[in-house]
């Protein structure tokens, strides 16, 4: 029940626009912008940076460190627990060949090793998910900002609410709202 309410509020949602772009931008293409990012990390954002009006260029100058630093830290980690998981499995398959000698951990036991193994096994698989969750974060801000770049967000956006009483048979009372974009 609730994946079909999910999908139809997703079907409603892709229907409606909030509002017409100010700038048609005919050289602009969202899809352009989600492929670069796709191929390569940041190329949506650059693409979409440079398709924006003079006025609202700011926010690319902060995403590239986040992007890059994220996927920088991801790689060290997974780098860093997959050399310690072989380090530690080496270790293991050491004590078995060679009957209990021990060579690089000597203030574990095998059965503790096993754990340590199983541990950095785990960190390893979550850095690998990191970099696709990075990865697919950067893909999907493209994506939005391409769809959004050319959107007013400024203050003159109003709601106004007005009662208004209609004569008819019966009177009616009414509740209008005006929106101005």
């Amino acid at each position: 029940m609730r994946f079909l309410a999910f999908f139809f509020i997703l079907i409603l949602a892709s229907a409606l626009s909030a509002q017409e772009p100010l700038y048609p931008d005919s050289s602009h293409s969202p899809k352009k912008a989600t492929l670069l990012s796709f191929c390569i990390p940041s190329a949506g954002q650059f693409y979409n940076h440079f398709h924006r009006p003079n006025k609202k260029k700011k926010n690319l100058y902060w995403k590239l460190p986040l992007i890059y630093g994220g996927l920088g830290t991801s790689v060290f980690f997974l780098i860093n627990n997959q050399n310690e998981f072989n380090s530690i499995k080496s270790e293991r398959l050491y004590r078995v060949n060679n009957v209990g000698l021990v060579d690089l951990y000597p203030e574990y036991s095998s059965s503790q090793l096993e754990i340590l193994q199983n541990d950095y096994r785990r960190w390893r698989d979550l850095s690998v998910v990191s970099i696709l969750g990075v990865y697919l974060l950067q893909v999907l801000d493209a994506t939005i900002e391409g769809h959004l770049i050319h959107f007013d967000n400024s203050d003159n956006l109003s709601i106004n609410l007005m009662p208004q009483l209609y004569y008819s048979n019966s009177t009616q009372a009414l509740l209008t709202v005006n929106i101005r974009f």
